[in-house]
């Protein structure tokens, strides 16, 4: 049987109901102009403007963050991110 629009827009609200990112507050690249970082995914450097917002998702070893930013997932050094709170 093909699922219909209305179950997969309930198997759309599960996924994102189960998300976290929700209650986690935004933050901050610091500074201005572009810079570069680790996308874990690419295993690269991907140029990111400074001033995205992102969210921590996880801290890694030493004082570097996982974070999500729109379209990938970056790694961040603690010192480069100013936090915003909730928008």
């Amino acid at each position: 049987m093909i699922p219909d629009i209305t179950d997969l827009a309930e198997i759309a609200d599960s996924i994102f109901d189960n998300a976290h990112f929700d209650d986690l507050p935004y933050h901050m690249i610091s500074g201005s102009g572009d810079a570069w970082f680790l996308d874990p995914d690419l295993k690269t450097m991907v140029l990111i403007k400074r001033g995205t917002e992102v969210v921590p998702v996880e801290k890694l070893d030493g004082e570097k963050f996982l974070v999500r930013s729109s379209f990938n997932f970056l790694v961040v050094p603690d010192n480069e991110l100013i936090e915003i709170g909730f928008n």
